[in-house]
């Protein structure tokens, strides 16, 4: 419930900030400051490794600026690294943001900075395969065993985009117009 009251107020914040300005080409259609502040609001001065977080968390961000899939965790193996100390609202800031509709965030990760947009946007696998892979491989601190009971995973995302029908000799670029 607390989440949902989180997520609702975020989103009521991002839209409120919306501009006849800025039309999605130029900058974003929205702001991230308004959002920002809900999720400050919400979460105040949490860190990702933060012992507040009774459960395994992982959010996957691509970084724009090289192209790289990034898995941030609050595993306590990863609390002592420097991925540990970001702050939780600028991470999540940064797992909702996507072009056109929010710009990129700025994290600084270790003597690194760089741009980070939401893990959806990526050339890679599914977020939520990749979640998988990190609560489940080898490769990764968490070794989760799977199977019905053990292990639940939720990818809050953008979902699908609606399946638009059109006439089988309609052309691509009027069935673009109409939608």
């Amino acid at each position: 419930a607390e989440a949902r009251k989180t997520f609702i107020a975020a989103i009521e914040a991002m839209m409120s900030s919306k501009s006849l300005f800025r039309m999605g080409v130029f900058g974003a259609l929205y702001l991230s400051d308004p959002l920002l502040k809900v999720l400050d609001a919400s979460f105040g001065d949490m860190v990702l490794r933060s012992e507040e977080l009774k459960t395994g968390l992982g959010i996957v961000l691509t970084r724009i600026d090289t192209g790289e899939i990034w898995s941030l965790t609050n595993h306590p193996r990863v609390r002592s690294s420097e991925r540990g100390s970001l702050l939780l609202s600028q991470v999540l800031l940064a797992s909702m943001s996507t072009p056109v509709f929010l710009p990129p965030v700025v994290l600084r990760i270790a003597s690194d900075s760089g741009y980070y947009i939401s893990g959806e946007l990526s050339i890679g696998p599914d977020p939520a395969l990749h979640l998988f892979l990190v609560a489940t491989g080898p490769a990764f601190p968490f070794h989760w065993r799977t199977g019905r009971r053990r292990i639940f995973l939720t990818s809050i995302g953008a979902g699908a985009p609606p399946i638009v029908k059109r006439e089988p000799n309609a052309s691509p670029i009027l069935s673009m117009v109409q939608v």
